[in-house]
């Protein structure tokens, strides 16, 4: 799935917002490709962090980690 089939669900009115979880300079080297994927999509916004926590804060979800939030859906 990349930037350009995502224009289809584009809302020029709600920015979308892609969070990389990133917690180590593999996973670092990724997220810096997956977000040059974005670059120019003026209504994308990305962000790389190195944490669950940092992640789900931005998305502003209450859990602190990815497998509470799985727990409580």
């Amino acid at each position: 799935f990349g930037a350009r089939e995502a224009e289809v669900h584009d809302d020029p009115d709600r920015p979308t917002v892609i969070v990389c979880l990133a917690p180590n300079d593999h996973t670092r080297s990724l997220a810096q490709i997956i977000n040059r994927t974005w670059d120019g999509s003026g209504r994308k916004v990305t962000v790389t962090v190195g944490s669950e926590a940092e992640a789900l804060a931005i998305l502003g979800v209450g859990a602190t980690s990815i497998a509470a939030l799985l727990q409580s859906a």
